[in-house]
């Protein structure tokens, strides 16, 4: 029997994936050993690098995992298929402050990584890896957050009469 994902466990599978694929940007920063020259001196540079492409592995798969579950989460919410109680769960823990200080602190890390490593080309590169897992939960947040009515946010803008002060008289 096919289970059906409520859309808790659809954020928290985003925001897992994400947080994956975050880690996953500083996994190249492992010592791994050279391997000697005269042991695959004429291999492909692949065969050579293959322990460092290795690590991406969790990047890839934590990416997979956040856009699918979001794409899931997306689709659900269009086609309405969750009461208002299930959201009301996802709601609860979206809202929750732990999401942003654990982006927070990965931001501090990406940057302590940044100013001490000497791999600072992939690490630029995976700044951007880094804003798309931490702006999952705020969109996903938006997503649930009911739309806002025209009407009720600053108005009608246009100047309604002159000011008028006890003290200075009319502007």
């Amino acid at each position: 029997m096919k289970r059906k994902l409520n859309p808790k466990r659809l954020a928290l599978m985003v925001i897992v994936g994400g947080f994956i694929a975050a880690t996953g940007c500083f996994l190249p920063l492992a010592h791994i050993p050279a391997q000697s020259a005269n042991v695959c001196d004429g291999c492909p540079f692949l065969w050579r690098a293959w322990p460092r492409i290795l690590l991406l592995v969790p990047m890839a798969l934590g990416l997979a995992l956040s856009i699918w579950a979001e794409r899931r989460f997306n689709r659900g919410l269009s086609r309405e298929i969750w009461p208002d109680a299930e959201l009301g769960q996802a709601r609860a823990l979206l809202a929750k402050r732990l999401w942003l200080w654990a982006n927070l602190a990965l931001a501090a890390l990406w940057l302590t990584a940044c100013l001490l490593s000497t791999h600072r080309g992939f690490l630029w590169s995976s700044f951007y890896i880094l804003i798309l897992t931490s702006v999952a939960p705020a969109r996903m947040r938006r997503l649930l957050d009911p739309p806002v009515a025209p009407g009720s946010g600053l108005g009608d803008l246009r100047p309604l009469g002159p000011l008028q002060s006890e003290y200075w008289g009319v502007a």
